[in-house]
């Protein structure tokens, strides 16, 4: 499906667009009767950047101080950006910040509630993922863990995925 025209909606006129933001009620002409877009899809220009799709990304993610448990490498998630929830874990842990502000170097072997970190996830399928430093909106994520929101952070790097 190619995207033609986006036209944004409002009680007064129809105004002819070239992008819309999140919520704007807007009319879109494709090139197809079927277009089979839903709440959350992303669209991009098919010649330009691409939102890249990956099973792995890095991120600086802040535990809650009221969460119950540490993150430790192997931690299971429910991750949610925008219209998007599915299950990562922690696959590796890499800085945390210290108390004085500065970040460790080396291993780390654990986040405990209240610290930062900088860690590497790993999602349970293929995500469209965006860095919070290209698009803040998609970039931030919640984290939540047995129901409650555990943590929040952003995205710092979308990491190659193969197929395999």
């Amino acid at each position: 499906m190619v995207i033609k025209g986006i036209s944004l909606q409002s009680s007064v006129s129809t105004e002819i667009v070239t992008e819309a933001s999140a919520g704007t009620l807007v009319e879109l002409t494709t090139n197809s009767e079927t277009t089979l877009v839903n709440v959350g899809d992303i669209g991009c220009d098919a010649k330009g950047d691409t939102v890249p799709v990956s099973t792995k990304f890095s991120a600086t993610v802040q535990l809650f101080p009221g969460s119950d448990k540490a993150m430790l490498p192997g931690s299971e998630y429910s991750l949610g950006i925008q219209s998007l929830t599915t299950t990562i874990a922690v696959e590796k842990l890499i800085s945390r910040q210290k108390d004085d502000g500065t970040w460790t170097k080396g291993m780390v072997k654990c986040v405990s509630p209240g610290q930062q970190a900088n860690v590497t996830f790993k999602l349970d399928k293929p995500a469209a993922l965006e860095l919070a430093s290209n698009v803040k909106a998609l970039g931030c994520f919640v984290l939540r863990q047995e129901g409650k929101t555990v943590g929040g952070g952003i995205i710092t790097d979308v990491l190659p995925w193969s197929r395999e």
